[in-house]
């Protein structure tokens, strides 16, 4: 099981954080209802973006998911093959991004991301979930940093 922790606020909506050592953990259904899911991973033993895995982020129930770092070409076929209309419960948005830094990753969730339009008002939250050897310093520092940009213009 995966546990969350508040990182700070964006646009009115709570942004939270989990990290895993591998693809291992296991979301819990429903655990991500009305969030827009950030995936960062980083090199991890063994197979990357296995289907478990694939299919417990379905099962949270995202409105979007995007994945970075590691592999994120992989992870968004093996997400794409997966989410079919009957799997969820609405429209899922997604988004790869294989390149660029987690600032940039974490910047296009918050400000450049949103749900689908019959989906919106179901909109709760962030959640970024890293994976292997990403530090989660990393990811709450880029959190801080984007998150004053829009207090302090």
């Amino acid at each position: 099981m995966i546990t969350w922790f508040r990182s700070g606020t964006c646009l009115g909506r709570d942004i939270e954080t989990a990290r895993c050592d591998s693809f291992n953990c296991l979301l819990t259904p429903g655990s991500l209802h009305g969030s827009l899911l950030l995936v960062v991973a980083g090199a991890t033993n063994g197979d990357v973006y296995p289907s478990h895995f694939i299919d417990s982020i379905i099962v949270g129930d995202p409105l979007g998911i995007i994945v970075y770092g590691e592999s994120a070409r992989v992870a968004f076929d093996r997400i794409i093959d997966k989410l079919t209309p009957s799997a969820t419960t609405g429209h899922v948005m997604t988004n790869v991004l294989p390149d660029g830094s987690i600032l940039d990753a974490v910047e296009i969730l918050l400000f450049g991301t949103w749900p689908s339009e019959e989906r919106f008002d179901e909109w709760k939250k962030y959640s970024i979930l890293t994976i292997g050897k990403v530090s989660s310093a990393v990811v709450e520092d880029a959190i801080k940093e984007l998150t004053t940009r829009t207090k302090n213009p």
